[in-house]
This record gives structure tokens, sequence and C-alpha cells, in this order.
């Protein structure tokens, strides 16, 4: 068994020194690693000094998506915010191999992550000497091109030679991208037929969390398409919800629910059965609880706590978020980050 182990982690890491040599020696012909030093911008010190406070801005946020992704949570927001940053800096110095591998790290957790390849492969042209983690984050990105078999590799030759605080750190979410890469090809063999529309009430901007009403005649959503209030710091505008009513079979036409919506965020969740009753979540005090609003007519009431009073009953001093109705509209199932846990519970 140990001589088995000992040829398969050989072969791995023949593999991975290959494929670095070979992709690295290649590139670097080309590219050339720029460090954030004075030395290489003597001539624009200003620009160096704003660089370095975005980076510095960027990577506490990455902490913080590395904590949560770890934890089973959603990361998107903070992966977004840290991606913007890093721009920034990266707008000022694209030749940095620790910037394009850290920028590419925090776009697979957002609703961009076909863009990560090119950064992290943009890294690998600069430098070979990259974090221990880049293998975590190789790994799904192959997994996301399908390439399950090479996925495996670069998980386990994370696992095989990080250092052990960091194994255990993990080794739960890596066990679980392993297993998905192993019953992926079996899952993709099998045929299902599918109808996918893009609806054209979609924009350039994140439009989700839909729900649709009993009759199938109602669509509610969110989106953080452009409002009447400011973007913030980071170039977006807040997230608010969203209607359209079928017409002729489709969706064209939307408008805000102007009533629910707030300076901040407020997101969409389940529609009760007779749709008189919508759940949606929204932020207070950088806290996010599930609230109810009841129509009356045509307009929304004022959206109360579904659960009790702030920080009491189902509300915990973490996030509570994605809430539903049971078909018997006897309960309600939603998702906490103030679990039993400490993971995203239901």
């Amino acid at each position: 068994m140990w001589q088995t182990n000992t040829w398969r982690m050989t072969v791995i890491n023949f593999k991975w020194i290959l494929f670095l040599m070979v992709f690295g020696l290649t590139k670097l012909v080309m590219a050339q690693n720029v460090e954030f030093r004075n030395a290489n911008f003597k001539s624009d010190k200003d620009g160096l000094k704003a660089a370095k406070k975005n980076i510095k801005v960027a990577d506490q946020l990455r902490e913080n998506v590395l904590t949560k992704i770890l934890n089973m949570q959603d990361a998107r927001v903070d992966s977004e915010k840290a991606y913007l940053y890093y721009q920034k800096a990266h707008k000022f110095n694209p030749n940095n191999a620790l910037i394009n591998y850290k920028i590419a790290s925090v776009l697979l957790f957002t609703n961009r992550k076909e863009f990560a390849k090119q950064y992290m492969d943009k890294a690998i042209s600069l430098s070979i000497d990259l974090p221990d983690e880049f293998y975590f984050f190789q790994g799904i990105i192959l997994q996301l091109a399908g390439k399950y078999t090479e996925a495996i590799d670069s998980y386990q030759y994370f696992m095989d030679n990080s250092k052990k605080k960091i194994v255990e750190e993990y080794e739960v979410l890596v066990s679980k991208y392993i297993k998905e890469c192993n019953i992926a090809p079996e899952i993709i063999e099998k045929e299902h037929r599918v109808w996918i529309d893009n609806l054209a009430i979609n924009s350039s901007y994140d439009d989700w969390s839909p729900c649709l009403s009993a009759d199938g005649d109602l669509l509610i959503f969110t989106s953080n398409r452009a409002n009447d209030n400011d973007i913030n710091e980071i170039g977006f505008y807040d997230q608010d919800i969203y209607y359209s009513n079928l017409s002729s079979r489709i969706f064209t036409e939307i408008s805000s629910i102007s009533e629910l919506n707030t300076e901040s965020d407020d997101v969409s969740g389940g529609l009760s059965y007779d749709g008189q009753r919508l759940l949606i979540y929204k932020e207070e005090d950088s806290n996010t609880d599930v609230f109810e609003s009841k129509i009356n007519g045509k307009i929304w009431g004022n959206p109360y706590r579904k659960m009790g009073d702030k920080l009491r009953g189902g509300n915990t001093e973490k996030d509570e978020t994605f809430a539903s109705f049971d078909p018997a509209d006897i309960k309600v199932y939603y998702i906490t980050d103030g679990g039993y846990s400490g993971n995203q519970d239901i």
C-alpha cells in the first residue's frame, strides 16, 4: 500500500513539475514578473502607493472569502469587492504574478468564474513560485473546464504537499470537490432533455433569486442593475426587487417593487402558494434577517421580521438569508450562517 501511494505521489509530482516547466519556460521567455517595488516605479511613486493600499484592502477581503468558503458559506459579495480592489492594482501593474493569482482565486467564487483561468494562466506565465494553495484553485479551474482527472491530480497534489495546518483547513472542501469530480463523468454520460431560454428581462448585471407564482404568470426576482440609489465604493448598485408579468407566454417588461426596496440590499425569496405573501431578506446594521410582506391590492405592505424580533427566535447575530414557504404553508425553510455547525445550515 505504501509503495502504491508513493508511486502515485511520484507520478503526480512529475506531471505537475513537467507541466510547470513546459508552461513556465515557454511563457517566461516572453514575460517578466514585476514586483510592486519602488525600484520598478520610480516615476510614479503615488501610483505605487495607491496600488499597495488597494492590495491591502483586497487581501483582507480575500481572507474573509477563504474563511467563508472553508465554512461552506456564500462568499460572493466579499469576492466581488476583493476583485475590484485587486483590479485597481492590476490596472497599475498587470505583470505581477501574485496579483493575477489572487484575482483568479477570488473570481472563482463570483458569478464570473469563467474569467479566472486567464488570470491564473497569466500568473503561471510570470512565475512558477506561487503559494501552495495554487494547486487548490487550479483544481477548481480544471474541474469547471470538465477536466476531472487533472482536477483530482491537482487537488491531491495540494493535499499531499501542503503544510499540515493548511491540509486540515481544506480537507473537507477538497474531499467534496474530489467526490464531485469522481461522479461527474457518470452524470454527464446520461442524456437529459432540457430547454434553456435566455429571458428577455436579463441584463448585463446580476439577475437572480427568481420565484414564480403558482400559475406561472408572475415572476419576482432580484437585480443589482442601475437604480435611483448611488453606487457603492466598488462601483456596484445595491440589490433591488423587481417583477414581470407574463405576456404572450414571455416575460418582457419589468417594474421595481419600490415599496420593498431601500438604499441597502433587498433580496426576494419565496412566494406563498396563494401569491399574497412574499419572503425577502434585507440588511440592517450589517446583518441580514428574513422578512415577510403581505400584498394589499397591488401594493406590498411594510415587511416585518418573519421569525420574531431582532436577535431573537430564528434571528441570530449572523445572517439569515434565502427563505421559502413549504407547500402546505405551515413551515418556512431558510438558510442561516448561525447554525449549530458554524456553516450555512437550513
